[in-house]
């Protein structure tokens, strides 16, 4: 009986072990992403830098989501970087870094946007880019 007791107790703290180790606290930060365009329209840039983020955030129980929030999307840090400076249109030169937190129960991932804000000076009409 003791035998047995004392498997089921090696059994429970390995198990334990392999799923509560993983979960240790990760910061890392990647720079993975870089976009430079060539556009048909002409423009002026309104401002040297715009910068723009997102974050997602999740509450799990190891590997199983209990409740996730926020936006990361490239998308929505664009937008963002765009709204940061009044009356720009789009951005050049973009580069993206990707951030991550990763605690036992909480993770974070973050998408960071820099770029230039232009704003358009044509009207959708194939002019020769300034």
């Amino acid at each position: 009986m003791k035998k047995k007791l004392a498997l089921c107790l090696i059994l429970v703290v390995s198990v334990a072990s392999v799923v509560l180790l993983p979960g240790c606290t990760n910061i890392g930060t990647t720079s993975q992403w870089k976009e430079t365009r060539s556009l048909r329209e002409s423009y002026e840039v309104t401002a040297s830098r715009a910068r723009g983020d997102g974050s997602c955030h999740e509450i799990s129980l190891i590997i199983f989501p209990i409740y996730v929030w926020g936006d990361n999307s490239f998308e929505t840090a664009k937008l963002k970087a765009i709204q940061s400076v009044p009356g720009s249109d789009d951005l050049i030169n973009i580069s993206a870094d990707y951030e991550i937190f990763d605690a036992i129960f909480y993770k974070r991932a973050s998408v960071i946007l820099n770029g230039t804000s232009i704003k358009y000076t044509s009207n959708g009409k194939s002019e020769k880019v300034k």
